[in-house]
This record gives C-alpha cells, sequence and structure tokens, in this order.
C-alpha cells in the first residue's frame, strides 16, 4: 500500500511518494507496517521511477529497466514509451500466468502479487516526460492539461485534493515551476498521511525531481534541508488560509462574533 503522485511541470517533472509498506499474508491479511527510506527511485542520474503494488514483480520490473534505460533515452518519445511497455510486460505477464496457478489454491489473493503500477519520469531528447503505467504496462503520458496522476492505495483521497491544488494554486493547468509542483504534491502527500483512513498510507514524504540544468537533465531526491524549505512553504499555506478564513468570519459574519471559539 503506497502513495505516490507526479506532476507535469512546464521546466521539469516532480514524483513524490510516501514511506510506509505494509506487510501482509498469502490471504491477504495486513500484518505490520514499516517505515523505508524511500520508494522513489532515481536511475542513471535522470530518470526518475516510482512502483505502486508488489515488491517483488517492482524489483524485477526495475532490474529489467535499468539494463535497458541507456537505449531507451535516445528514442523518440512513442519508441520510448513502447521500449518500456515491452520491458515491463516481460516481467508482468510471467507473473500473472503464476498467480492464475496459486489462485487455485489461495484464491484471488494470489493475484495481488501480479499486480504493480509505476510513474517514469525521464528526458527524451530536449523535452522530458511523465510516463504512468498501468497493470498491463499500457502507458499514459500527463499533459498540459492533465499534468498530475496518482498511484496506490491513497489515490482515493488524494485525487479530490490534487484537482483543488490544480484548479486553485496551478491556475487549473500544469504548474509553472517545479517549485509550483513540489508544493501541490507535497501538500498532498502530506495532507493524505495526515487524513489516511486504513489506505496504509504513512511515514513522511519524499520528493524528488528532474530539472533542467545548463541544458543538462538531471533527477535527484531532495535531500533534508531542500525538502525542509517546501515543508514550511505548505505550512505557511495553510496558515494563510486559516488567518484568512478568522478575518472572512470576522468582517461578514459579525452577528456570529463567537463562531470560531466554540
Amino acid at each position: 500500500m503506497t502513495l505516490i503522485i507526479g506532476a507535469w511541470c512546464r521546466d521539469g517533472i516532480v514524483v513524490g511518494a510516501d514511506t510506509i509498506a505494509t506487510y501482509g499474508t498469502p490471504f491477504g491479511m495486513h500484518t505490520i507496517e514499516q517505515e523505508v527510506k524511500s520508494k522513489i527511485t532515481v536511475e542513471s542520474g535522470n530518470v526518475i521511477v516510482a512502483t505502486s503494488g508488489s515488491v517483488g514483480l517492482s524489483q524485477l520490473m526495475m532490474d529489467g529497466l535499468t539494463i535497458h534505460w541507456d537505449q531507451i533515452k535516445g528514442l523518440p518519445v512513442s519508441q520510448a514509451r513502447t521500449a518500456i511497455t515491452q520491458v515491463l510486460w516481460s516481467q508482468i505477464n510471467p507473473a500473472i500466468q503464476r498467480a492464475r496457478v496459486a489462485q487455485q489454491l489461495v484464491g484471488d489473493n494470489a493475484l495481488s502479487s501480479a499486480i504493480c503500477t509505476c510513474l517514469v519520469a525521464l528526458p527524451v531528447g530536449n523535452n522530458h516526460v511523465l510516463l504512468h503505467f498501468d497493470t498491463q504496462a499500457a502507458s499514459e503520458a500527463c499533459t498540459p492539461d492533465l499534468p498530475m496522476v496518482a498511484i496506490g492505495s491513497g489515490q482515493q483521497q488524494a485525487d479530490p485534493f490534487l484537482a483543488f491544488v490544480k484548479r486553485v494554486i496551478w491556475n487549473n493547468e500544469a504548474p509553472a515551476t517545479t517549485a509550483a509542483g513540489i508544493l501541490g504534491v507535497l501538500w498532498t502527500l502530506k495532507h493524505v498521511i495526515k487524513v489516511n483512513a486504513g489506505f496504509g498510507v504513512g511515514g513522511r514524504p519524499t520528493i524528488a525531481v528532474l530539472e533542467n540544468h545548463n541544458g543538462k537533465w538531471i533527477g535527484e531526491e531532495l535531500d533534508a534541508d531542500r525538502l525542509g524549505e517546501h515543508e514550511e512553504a505548505v505550512d505557511d499555506a495553510e496558515n494563510l488560509l486559516q488567518e484568512f478564513a478568522e478575518g472572512l468570519t470576522a468582517s461578514r459574519f459579525p452577528e456570529y462574533p463567537n463562531q470560531l471559539e466554540e
């Protein structure tokens, strides 16, 4: 169980995730939660990958992709998407076949070992691309009109908040900068982690960015200092909203002077 969020920005890409991993039995019973360092991987210096679903299948998918990154990054966008799909499907398809056999013994819970989705952010030529690969390794590219995507068990809680962020913070379009993207992705992660209701999302938020530095695309996970600056920005935004609400109530509804104190 997890929450991973991606945002395509005009000048780069932001990928964020929580840090809780959930253990479970073959029969679908969740046992414990453990915090991990990160669910985001930066490959070859400028490819960001984050997966949701079966940890074992995710590891196999990552192993396959690692071998092919250098060739994939040199392809046009459409060919890169096809190449990644082929690599992912080469691991997903055998997992599905094994799960179908195990399903006869342990029921539908066996299928969970064959379920994995992922986000991939990478430079393709002079462009930057954020791709979402579903459980069949079919891809969808984020666009200026639809710049954000969430995957994992926390998606149900994240999507409505992301819609608010896109409408209010991003002016109903793609974030102009990665800084704006980080604000929205981080704010959503912090919100879901705080209000999570049994979706297995928790721990602390982590953020990685793909940015162009002097003509060179670089992917990196934010360190504690840089992430802390953005977390302060989220706190400032929430404080401003609280102050606005207090002032609005006092100025427009003076007949309820004690409304906020009750």
